[in-house]
Parts: structure tokens; C-alpha cells; sequence
């Protein structure tokens, strides 16, 4: 193996480490922040408290990054809070998809309540990504691990 090919090795395994440590870490303060905006901004619950990032769609510790070639995957994996009853409705969605999609997934309430609206914090985290945090991120590590940009 000559000198450029243990070179992109190298770069490779250090991309790799890259995305798997600074950008999931990135990826998870994004949504961490979308859920704030777009979720929890969006109303203050009266019959409920929330969770918030204790336990709740906003925490760090309830979204998982996987390897998927390419890049990775973000998902939030947060339980439907059981402690205020789970609608019929939910038919087994996870927290996320009833938040994003929006609906008739509650106990309570009709659709004239802003809870029924759609809050597409996912999509929200993908275009931040999208609009240069990545990337940011990745060249941010790199340059931590020796490399140069210019």
C-alpha cells in the first residue's frame, strides 16, 4: 500500500469516526433544539406536564444514531407518556410520528386544539442539518484530527 492509499485509508476511518462521534452528537443537539421550536414552543399543555428533555421527545438520551451507508440515521425513539392514559387512536405510533404527523391521536381535546396540528421536528432537524451544521461539524473535527481545509 503506497503513501496515498494509507492516506485516504486513514481519512476514511477518521470520516467514519467523525460521523459516528461530532456529527450524531450535532445531529442530536439540532433535533434537540427543533423539538424546543417547533414542539414544546408551540403551546404549554394544561391537562399534562411534559417530559421535555427528561424523559421526553427532547432528550438527548431517547434519540438514537445508527450507520447506514452514507452518512447516519437520527431517530427519536421517546414512549408515548403512559401516565395520562394513551389513546385508542395511536395505534401503536411511537411519539414522534404523532407529534410530526399531527391528528386525532389524544385523549382529549378535538382538532380545534393546536396539539392537533402537525410538528414536524424531524424534518425541521433534517434542513438544519441540511443548511451547513454538518458540515460545519465534520470540517470542524477534521481540522481536530490534522486535517486542512482551504
Amino acid at each position: 500500500m503506497d503513501a496515498l492509499d494509507q492516506y485516504l485509508a486513514r481519512l476514511q476511518a477518521d470520516i467514519h469516526d467523525v460521523l459516528l462521534d461530532e456529527i450524531a452528537e450535532g445531529a442530536k443537539d439540532v433535533m434537540q433544539n427543533a423539538v424546543s421550536d417547533m414542539v414544546y414552543d408551540a403551546y404549554r399543555p394544561i391537562v399534562y406536564s411534559r417530559r421535555g428533555n427528561n424523559g421526553g421527545l427532547g432528550d438527548k438520551n431517547n434519540m438514537s444514531v445508527t450507520s447506514i451507508q452514507d452518512g447516519i440515521a437520527l431517530t427519536n425513539e421517546a414512549a408515548v407518556n403512559t401516565a395520562y392514559g394513551v389513546s385508542r387512536f395511536a395505534n401503536g405510533k411511537s411519539l414522534a410520528e404523532i407529534v410530526c404527523n399531527g391528528g386525532n391521536n389524544y385523549m382529549y381535546g378535538d382538532e380545534s386544539y393546536s396539539y392537533y396540528a402537525p410538528r414536524d421536528f424531524i424534518t425541521l432537524t433534517q434542513n438544519r442539518l441540511d443548511d451547513g451544521i454538518a458540515e460545519q461539524i465534520a470540517t470542524a473535527a477534521l481540522r481536530k484530527k490534522g486535517y486542512r481545509f482551504e
